[in-house]
């Protein structure tokens, strides 16, 4: 009898103890959820300040910036562009893309785009060709270019690309605000989730594509699940690598992107271990004293 209700006892802890180690994880991805988007709200009433300013507008129908009065023109308009990491501390620096006139225009520089990526710039593994195509292309809206890591005036740095154009217009489209976000910031508010020793976190857009990662050991790969289908919180248990994780993922109804946390699920039920060791040790003081009773 005493077996039989230790035995009920024990499942019922497991379920509560999981139960509410997804909650915590729930909420921890939701304050994570609504840091990042708050920043990113940030940046789009930043983008929209600078995509309606009238002399930013107007620049776009220039061909030839170093031409004559041209050259004055450069001045004027940068001087329209605040240097907004002063009040945002996701941004690394930002630039206005002017394709007419093949330069890139930021609050204190300006430079000609394919010189910018030769000479001052650079993704690892993206040739400037590829660099091109993706800040040329037309977004109607904003695009996200996941986490990678640049070299900028002789400093590395691991960047996340805000991308979208100027607006709707079709010359709108030949012009693109674009901003280099910190992806240590980002990194650090999903280092702050409870990764134990194996575990990882992540955030990913509507598609799937992984922005930005943290794993608790670096050299420890990031595997994802498919939450395509999936439009609501909750939590999965799935085999890596012959070990049993426990993914917990958030969806934002606002933007679709997938905030998710993988954890080894034997460390997550190290209290459940606790509780069973307790648990039958208590069982065989019954029997014991059962014994001796008897």
């Amino acid at each position: 009898m005493e077996i039989i209700f230790v035995s009920v006892i024990y499942c019922h802890i497991i379920k509560i103890i999981e139960q509410d180690t997804i909650n915590s994880n729930i909420n921890m991805l939701l304050n994570t959820k609504n840091i990042l988007e708050g920043k990113m709200d940030e940046i789009d009433s930043i983008a929209e300040q600078v995509s309606s300013n009238p002399k930013v507008i107007r620049y776009n129908s220039i061909t030839n910036p170093f031409y004559g009065a041209n050259t004055y023109k450069i001045l004027d308009t940068r001087q329209q562009l605040y240097d907004y990491r002063l009040t945002n501390n996701f941004i690394n620096n930002y630039f206005i893309v002017y394709l007419n006139s093949g330069i890139l225009m930021g609050p204190s520089q300006t430079y000609r785009i394919d010189q910018f990526y030769k000479y001052f710039f650079k993704f690892e593994g993206i040739e400037y060709e590829q660099w091109c195509d993706e800040i040329s292309m037309g977004y109607n809206g904003k695009y996200i270019l996941p986490e990678r890591n640049a070299s900028f005036l002789d400093k590395q740095y691991s960047l996340i690309t805000y991308i979208r154009d100027l607006n709707i217009t079709s010359n709108g489209k030949n012009c693109k605000i674009m901003f280099f976000l910190k992806a240590d910031e980002v990194n650090s508010l999903l280092s702050s989730l409870d990764l134990y020793d194996k575990g990882w976190s992540y955030v990913e857009d509507e598609t799937g594509t992984v922005l930005s990662s943290y794993s608790a050991q670096h050299d420890l790969s990031v595997d994802t699940i498919n939450l395509e289908h999936f439009d609501t919180d909750g939590y999965m248990i799935k085999e890596i690598n012959n070990e049993r994780m426990i993914f917990t993922y958030v969806i934002s109804e606002k933007t679709g992107w997938r905030y998710v946390v993988a954890q080894p699920y034997q460390n997550l039920m190290r209290k459940v271990y606790s509780v069973k060791l307790v648990s039958f040790g208590v069982l065989l003081i019954s029997i014991f004293l059962g014994l001796v009773i008897a």
